[in-house]
């Protein structure tokens, strides 16, 4: 059975390519995990990973994008100034490659840093 080398997703014979991370499969669960995925970009900006993922496929580079949650402080304006909101989470966004195409895709995450 083929798998995603990124998301390590597997998939019936007969397909070729990822329709998560839009990776090439490999042959084999093995070759998958043997594949080294890296952190290319994280942020708090929703608009730039969106941008970032659309000109990762514009360029045919596979990424993983995801979301969580940070536990992490949050403020609040009001009138009167900020007020630390404890227990609130913070969205990140992180977009990860394949070690093999980082340095093309950093070259393309650079004016999203």
């Amino acid at each position: 059975m083929p798998y995603c080398p990124i998301c390590k997703a597997e998939y019936r014979t007969g397909f070729a390519r990822c329709c998560h991370c839009s990776a090439l499969l490999v042959g084999s669960s093995s070759e998958a995990d043997a594949e080294r995925v890296v952190l290319l970009w994280e942020g708090l900006s929703r608009q730039k990973f969106e941008a970032l993922v659309a000109a990762l496929h514009d360029a045919n580079i596979p990424n993983r994008g995801k979301c969580g949650a940070d536990a992490g402080a949050a403020y609040m304006f009001n009138l009167r100034g900020r007020r630390l909101l404890k227990g609130m989470k913070k969205t990140s966004w992180q977009v990860s490659v394949l070690e093999a195409d980082y340095d093309r895709a950093q070259n393309i995450a650079r004016p999203f840093l």
